[in-house]
């Protein structure tokens, strides 16, 4: 007999996490609706459902919603990043940005164009931290390509870049991301962000 309610317990624990991604995912995340929303959406849903033995066991804080979504959902969306952009050709946006340390957090945008459902697609490759010390293009550009190098897409797939329009990133010298960019990928086509431009 324990062990009937031991696995009954098991599938309603099972249950109640799989409602607990569906409620990160396919609702707040998906809507773009605040994660602060979490817990009280779940006790409206206790609400509704009072006698539910699998509503009753769902507990989503602010916290661990937060985890769900960066660490079970966030895993797969990197996965099918990564899948897509090891086969396909796409362009990348960099942009920095200085955090309340001494880091500098860089993030890569990957750009492709899906001929299945015939439209552009963007994807969040990654968020680098890079010290504020060493942010120098050498630095930007060895971040970069380490992304895609751990992450096994090979450099060749790129045929663009676009970033701000400053020296580090556009500059005429070869100490330039762009400029180190086109030395190791001749085709790459680079683009100086349109919204620096008028800056």
């Amino acid at each position: 007999m324990d062990d009937i309610w031991k696995r009954v317990a098991s599938n309603n624990n099972d249950r109640a996490k799989s409602m607990e991604i569906k409620i990160c995912g396919a609702f707040l995340a998906e809507h773009n609706l605040p994660i602060s929303l979490s817990d009280g959406l779940v006790q409206f849903l206790q609400s509704l459902s009072p006698r539910d033995d699998v509503i009753k066991t769902v507990t989503l804080g602010k916290q661990k919603a937060s985890n769900v979504i960066r660490q079970v959902l966030g895993f797969d969306y990197l996965h099918q990043t990564v899948s897509t952009l090891r086969s396909e050709k796409f362009s990348f946006v960099i942009d920095e940005a200085t955090d309340l340390s001494t880091s500098r957090q860089l993030a890569i945008l990957a750009t492709y164009f899906d001929m299945d459902a015939f439209e552009t697609k963007h994807y969040l490759v990654h968020m680098v931290e890079v010290e504020a010390r060493t942010a120098e293009a050498c630095a930007i550009y060895s971040s970069v390509k380490n992304t895609f190098t751990e992450l096994l897409i090979p450099m060749k797939n790129i045929t663009g870049y676009s970033s701000d329009t400053t020296n580090m990133m556009f500059g005429r010298e070869r100490n330039s991301v762009s400029q180190l960019l086109k030395s190791e990928q001749k085709n790459v086509q680079t683009l100086k962000c349109s919204c620096h431009l008028t800056t």
